[in-house]
């Protein structure tokens, strides 16, 4: 594959347009739209177009795997501990309101009572630190500082949540 081949492949890659592809790669635009079928019918130039579909897909999940954990790691539980104060009325009314994201598990035994399981955020920190240890180095070590400044700050300015169960 030469240059002006790759070239296309990226080209297409972002753009989605066989014929623009073919011009920006730098070739001739009368016959832009042919030279695109061509290429694009070739089992290596579809290979690497793949590839790079692949790589971006990649990279997107692990920005989502990071989002969720932060989440995990940082979110306020608020929500979770007043559902243990409502009563079953203002539960069923309530309940779709309120933000239980890191809830892992709820149990109500026979005795009444109302169990919630968090999912562990000292696990999900540990991931994040392998992460930032990972290919993505500092700048993704960075992020997760900020994310925990942020937690304590918002948890400081909210104040500390006072419960006896």
């Amino acid at each position: 594959m030469n240059k002006k081949e790759r070239l296309f492949c990226y080209h297409y890659y972002t753009l989605r347009n066989l014929k623009e592809a073919s011009i920006k790669a730098g070739y001739n635009p009368k016959i832009a739209e042919n030279t695109a079928i061509r290429l694009i019918q070739r089992e290596d130039i579809r290979q690497l177009i793949l590839s790079f579909d692949l790589e971006k897909e990649k990279k997107q999940l692990e920005k989502d795997v990071i989002a969720i954990l932060k989440r995990i790691a940082f979110n306020p539980l608020q929500d979770s501990i007043n559902l243990l104060f409502l009563n079953e009325d203002d539960a069923k009314e309530k309940i779709s309101e309120l933000d239980l994201f890191c809830v892992s598990e709820i149990k109500k035994p026979k005795d009444g009572s109302l169990e919630i399981k968090f999912m562990d955020r000292y696990r999900a920190l540990e991931k994040l630190l392998e992460i930032s240890n990972s290919d993505n180095g500092a700048q993704t070590l960075q992020s997760l500082y900020k994310a925990l400044n942020n937690s304590t700050q918002n948890t400081s300015a909210e104040g500390a949540l006072d419960y006896d169960v």
